[in-house]
């Protein structure tokens, strides 16, 4: 079997990972208020999927972005182990192949690489295959994301003009007493006690003007 097949062969549980997981990213960078650019930038520039998560959660809560870059740098720091321990079987190949195959460098690409050469191989192509195939993984789940929100508002969007409100005689809350959910317990807390005392002078008010009646 050759490198390229073998790769495919033996990584294609990886790969269906790899979209799972990027669609979660890319539902997470939206949610967060990251653009398509942003979302997109972060998989081409950084590539490095717990790293990704981290920056996107530090970016939503307004992080400056110098100390972003250094956990981000401090993430990745065991790029520089893996590199030093896959560099003697890359060391043949020539500068711009070795940048190419240093830029799709993950874990799961070292682990899958190491054994393929740990087994007695010295070509690059199951590396290559593998580290490039997991990349375009990735970004098909992190794409797929952005049709997967914009049919879920679709659907959520029809549904609310379908339905029409009932007609009761008690005034319906208003969308100020939910609570967001992208707030905090706390200030989730904090929002449905203002939302009770709300409603509790409401429901005064409407028994004072039937007494006055």
């Amino acid at each position: 079997m050759t490198g390229r097949r073998a790769a495919i062969v033996e990584g294609w549980p990886i790969f269906v990972t790899a979209v799972v997981v990027g669609i979660a990213f890319g539902l997470t960078a939206r949610q967060s208020g990251l653009s398509i650019v942003e979302t997109s930038a972060t998989s081409i520039i950084v590539f490095a999927g717990a790293a990704q998560f981290v920056m996107v959660d530090l970016l939503r809560t307004g992080t400056p972005v110098p100390l972003i870059v250094l956990t981000v740098l401090l993430l990745n720091a065991r790029h520089l182990l893996m590199a030093a321990a896959i560099r003697p079987f890359v060391q043949v190949a020539s500068l711009p192949r070795r940048l190419g195959l240093a830029y799709v460098l993950t874990d799961e690409a070292f682990a899958m690489g190491i054994g393929w050469f740990r087994r007695g191989h010295r070509d690059l192509a199951y590396y290559a295959v593998f580290s490039t195939v997991l990349w375009c993984s990735w970004n098909v789940g992190r794409s797929s994301a952005r049709y997967s929100a914009r049919a879920s508002r679709t659907r959520s969007a029809s549904g609310s003009t379908s339905r029409s409100p009932p007609c009761s005689s008690r005034s319906s809350p208003s969308v100020f007493d939910i609570a967001p959910t992208s707030l905090s317990r706390w200030q989730q807390r904090s929002w449905r006690r203002r939302s009770v005392s709300r409603v509790r002078r409401r429901s005064r008010w409407s028994s004072l003007e039937r007494s006055h009646r």
